[in-house]
């Protein structure tokens, strides 16, 4: 008689753990009414965790092109920078000046860092950084 088993390995789903903490550090700095904006990339489960969707900054990632010739009208523009052309460019300055939250990669702060006021913080969660900006910010 053969007999075989089969053993199941679950691995956590290392977004889902970086997304939970994530919000919950965001949550954690009480920063009221604060913008979310997270750079190329989709976290679907960070606005799960907020209650809240984040605004999206497209640099490249494939991911985030939408197709729009549907859409009923342009409200899915207020949560898409686009930093291919110049508007999308100064559009990210001029919020990153204000009071709000950057998640990105560790392996994009790179492509980050032109964008950034003089004043912001950082704080390092799993593979990415979370970046306060606006007044006070060494606060973090």
């Amino acid at each position: 008689m053969l007999t075989t088993s089969t053993v199941y390995l679950h691995t956590a789903d290392t977004s889902d753990i970086d997304t939970r903490n994530l919000a919950a550090a965001i949550q954690d700095k009480q920063v009221q009414n604060a913008k979310i904006f997270v750079f190329d990339e989709i976290l679907p489960s960070l606005a799960f965790h907020l209650g809240k969707v984040p605004v999206s900054v497209y640099n490249g990632n494939k991911n985030l092109k939408r197709e729009t010739e549907f859409e009923v009208n342009d409200n899915w523009k207020s949560y898409l920078i686009d930093l291919t052309g110049v508007p999308g460019k100064e559009q990210l300055k001029k919020e990153l000046q204000k009071r709000v939250f950057l998640v990105c990669r560790k392996d994009k702060l790179g492509d980050v860092r032109p964008f950034l006021p003089d004043e912001f913080s950082t704080e390092t969660i799993g593979n990415r950084i979370l970046i306060l900006t606006g007044q006070h910010a060494h606060n973090f």
